[in-house]
């Protein structure tokens, strides 16, 4: 793998002869002038290669015109543990000389620091996978082979023993499928100019490409894990006509193509849907396209039962996503706020948590949260007719007290200041706050620092809940009643 093209002689032909640059010694070795068995290079801006040699377990940096290289990652043997490094296959070097290196044998990536420096670092750090343990998951690799990176820091791995291409957004804790075919143990992998990924199909002796595809509802630029923006206009308003994305009329059950009183949305920058399967106690994932008929993955709250652990949830109503893939969980009947990080198995609270009621340290039945970029946590107080902030919700223990912001805490009414029963709250990129005003059955916009919103959307609807905007700024809704999930597309 090279980081940059390298200007090769214009007249070359296939007969013109090469020049050794690294490892002297045909019949390779462990000294500082030979090489045992390597597999992959990496040139920087300088023309210094960093070589991946498998045989001895390390990564040697090579100075250009030097009859000696010196080893910057490694300690010579195989092993598992982190001063170590498993049968290799591929390395990256990023604008630090942090060097990354693909462990196909011990099923990881590795992230080795200060790797320009001649004395290389000591140990690595598992950035992704899990190391020793091959799998499947979106959290594991099976004989990772090929890492590059894109524009956006986004990493690629090819998982050669699951036959997959997997996307890890920076600072992830899993990844996603991008690209999967019948190839019989891949081992390269680089994008060529115009984007595509192109494969070393290595034991089919060929070499594959992935056209890329940018559809035209988006744009080539790679969105982040989650939270997209909701970019819409600032007189948006949303057609009454709607279509059906998850779950079906009038049907419920724990199967995972079906829902059990949906009550809350939201969205990743990929266009997964994310819905907090209120009656089956659970949060489940869509992906994008979803119709009535599609499956999810349940990605939270793993008894469909409930209760008050923290791997459970009890009639949990909304959920929010932050831009390291964070879940904040609206907890109803517990009466709290969880953050579950990304691939975890239990939850923390970092609001409420101290039972109901209409003062201020306590939650009354509440229905949807949303978190700034402050991780200040915003809750749509159902029963308390109000929406509170909550701040520095970031934290372990969360705040210990909320601030009504909007409508009359404890009454309820139709006026333009109040709500009846609010529900899902989200926020647009003007910092607009949106209310699911459900007595009312209506969609409020609240301006920054307003005493009143306005109505900018109105339908017949069962019990509305959960709503959020999706990529195109339309807005969906979970038709609580109507077990059903209902879409507002928007027009400027």
């Amino acid at each position: 793998m090279m980081s940059y093209p390298l200007i090769s002689n214009l007249g070359s032909t296939s007969s013109t002869s090469a020049v050794t640059l690294a490892g002297l010694s045909t019949g390779g070795g462990n000294g500082y002038s030979e090489l045992s068995d390597p597999y992959s290079i990496f040139v920087d801006l300088n023309g210094i290669m960093y070589i991946l040699d498998t045989g001895n377990f390390r990564v040697v940096k090579w100075l250009p015109g030097q009859p000696l290289g010196f080893t910057v990652a490694g300690s010579g043997v195989t092993g598992t543990t982190l001063d170590k490094i498993g049968t290799s296959y591929a390395i990256y070097l990023d604008n630090q000389s942090n060097i990354y290196i693909s462990e196909y044998g011990n099923h990881r990536i590795t992230k080795w620091l200060n790797g320009n420096l001649t004395a290389g670092a000591t140990t690595g750090i598992t950035i992704a996978g899990q190391s020793g343990v091959g799998g499947s998951w979106s959290y594991q690799f099976s004989l990772p082979t090929a890492i590059t990176f894109d524009q956006y820091n986004n990493m690629y791995i090819m998982d050669a023993g699951n036959n997959r291409i997997q996307r890890w957004w920076p600072g992830s804790t899993y990844g996603v499928t991008v690209a999967a075919a019948s190839m019989s143990n891949p081992r390269g992998m680089a994008f060529n100019p115009s984007g595509d990924l192109v494969v070393a199909d290595y034991s089919n002796h060929r070499m594959v490409l992935f056209p890329v595809v940018c559809p035209s509802t988006t744009t080539t630029t790679m969105a982040p894990s989650t939270n997209p923006s909701n970019q819409v206009c600032d007189t948006a308003v949303w057609s009454s006509t709607f279509r059906i994305v998850a779950g079906t009329t009038g049907s419920y059950s724990t199967a995972l193509n079906l829902l059990n009183a949906p009550l809350d949305v939201t969205f990743d920058g990929y266009g997964y849907m994310y819905v907090v399967d209120y009656g089956n106690s659970r949060i489940q994932r869509f992906p994008p396209g979803s119709t009535s008929s599609t499956s999810a993955v349940t990605i939270a709250g793993f008894t469909s039962t409930g209760g008050a652990g923290l791997s459970e949830f009890n009639n949990p109503t909304s959920m929010f996503i932050d831009l390291n893939g964070t879940m904040y969980i609206l907890d109803r009947d517990n009466y709290r706020v969880v953050k579950w990080l990304p691939g975890q198995p239990l939850g923390f609270t970092v609001a409420g948590g101290h039972g109901t009621g209409t003062t201020l340290d306590k939650i009354g039945e509440s229905y949807a949260i949303y978190l700034d970029d402050q991780s200040n946590i915003y809750i749509s107080e159902y029963g308390n007719h109000r929406i509170t902030k909550w701040l520095n919700g970031n934290l372990a223990a969360g705040a210990t007290t909320g601030i009504t912001i909007a409508g009359q805490s404890g009454v309820g009414g139709s006026w333009s200041y109040q709500f009846s029963s609010p529900t899902a709250i989200t926020f647009d990129q003007y910092n607009n706050m949106y209310i699911m005003d459900a007595g009312n059955n209506r969609i409020q916009r609240w301006w920054p620092g307003s005493t009143y919103g306005v109505t900018v959307a109105a339908a017949s609807m069962s019990n509305p809940r959960g709503m959020a905007f999706n990529p195109s700024g339309d807005l969906v809704v979970a038709d609580y009643s109507n077990y059903r999930m209902v879409l507002f597309p928007v027009s400027c």
